[in-house]
């Protein structure tokens, strides 16, 4: 313990009794000073003054390499996302490259309107047709391209069942097709006559459209070099609306005679059905790949 005069306590008394015991007055000797500090005037308490300050050799180490550490896995971070990044376009560009074609699938009728109907098990026209655009579907699909469908149910697309409901149908499939800007248009139906002998499938196309035409008769070849085709026939011109609908090459198939029971036996049969999808696949890539 160091006492405000600078002297040790026990220092000071003992000096003090020695002095009594002679008779003499005791002596007093220059204060105690630490030379590691010094004196203030008035006080004469020690005052100590930091002259400099450094962190320890391991601590400012320390700090160093977890700074370059910090900084190196910054940098680490910011190539890999500069990477990413890069990946990330030149994908989407080489996506916007080699965009898939559109084709659009038209299932006719729909809803409450059936269509026609088997003469044999009333099976409705509509039906046949929308299981006959979903196999279609999946085949255009593994061929490359996009299928839109007009219809995916078993609803028509006129909304409410009011006066003009065929006209509302027909609007929404026209804007289905023009929003899908697509390369081919392909609307499926099946036929009916009043002679039961009549059979077999057959394409439509727009009268005066020459792309029309073409991509029909490619359909109808294929149609007719199918096994069960019983009579070889010609695409048929006419006037019709959904056909008019884009400027893409667009055009009918009727794929059989619900009026004929030897037709309707065959349609209603999914391999069947599967074998004509398949050579009305073949007809439309027949068309693209002569007229690329």
């Amino acid at each position: 313990m160091i006492s405000n005069s600078g002297a040790p306590a026990a220092f000071r008394r003992g000096r003090f009794l020695i002095a009594r015991r002679r008779g003499q007055s005791p002596r007093r000797r220059a204060p105690f000073i630490n030379p590691s500090c010094t004196l203030s005037q008035t006080h004469r308490a020690p005052v100590f003054r930091i002259t400099s300050f450094a962190l320890p050799y391991n601590s400012g180490m320390n700090f160093i390499t977890r700074r370059r550490a910090l900084l190196s896995a910054f940098g680490v971070i910011l190539i890999v996302l500069t990477a990413f990044f890069c990946c990330f376009f030149a994908l989407g560009s080489a996506a916007s490259q080699t965009q898939k074609p559109v084709v659009v699938l038209d299932a006719g009728h729909g809803g409450i309107d059936a269509g026609v109907r088997g003469t044999l098990t009333g099976v409705k026209e509509s039906d046949l047709n929308l299981s006959f655009v979903r196999i279609l579907q999946e085949k255009f699909e593994a061929a490359g391209f996009e299928a839109v469908l007009t219809r995916k149910t078993e609803a028509g697309l006129y909304g409410t069942t009011a006066p003009g409901h065929k006209k509302r149908d027909m609007a929404a499939r026209a804007a289905i097709i023009e929003e899908a800007a697509p390369a081919l248009v392909l609307s499926v139906h099946q036929n009916f006559f009043s002679d039961p002998a009549r059979r077999g499938a057959q394409a439509f196309y727009l009268l005066g459209n020459a792309s029309s035409k073409a991509l029909a008769c490619s359909l109808q070849s294929a149609l007719n070099r199918m096994p069960e085709c019983v009579k070889k026939t010609s695409p048929v011109a006419g006037d019709y609306f959904i056909l008019k609908c884009s400027g893409a090459p667009s055009a009918i198939v009727e794929c059989g005679f619900l009026s004929s029971p030897e037709d309707e036996q065959l349609l209603i049969t999914q391999e069947y059905r599967e074998k004509l999808a398949s050579a009305i696949l073949e007809g439309a890539l027949t068309y693209l790949s002569s007229a690329s």
